[in-house]
């Protein structure tokens, strides 16, 4: 039973950080922008009509926003990073994977 409890409250604590983390990119992206949740902990950010520069920012407001919302026990970041697209034919896949790649570089420079 402690077991079990304490996974729960894993849970829940899970739930509203995202919900926090959710909340935070729709509040700060634009509302033609949509925020979607690709899975666990992951989201992805359609920013349409915007530069590599603008996105950098729109990602630097998320970091200070975060930072914020969080308590001190619990800091609340994330490891983000973005691929522009400024025209031509393009993989939806291509972008994605470029994306999450920048996305993981920004994690292992932040975490040391």
């Amino acid at each position: 039973p402690q077991a079990f409890s304490f996974c729960y409250l894993l849970f829940t604590l899970f739930c509203i950080l995202l919900r926090v983390v959710a909340n935070t990119l729709k509040e700060i992206f634009p509302e033609d922008c949509p925020v979607i949740r690709m899975g666990g902990d992951e989201f992805l950010i359609l920013a349409n009509e915007t530069s590599e520069e603008k996105a950098a920012i729109l990602i630097q407001k998320v970091q200070e926003k975060l930072r914020e919302k969080s308590k001190e026990k619990i800091p609340l970041s994330l490891a983000m990073g973005s691929h522009t697209i400024n025209d031509g034919p393009f993989s939806i896949d291509e972008a994605i994977s470029e994306a999450d790649r920048k996305m993981y570089e920004n994690k292992k420079a932040t975490r040391k």
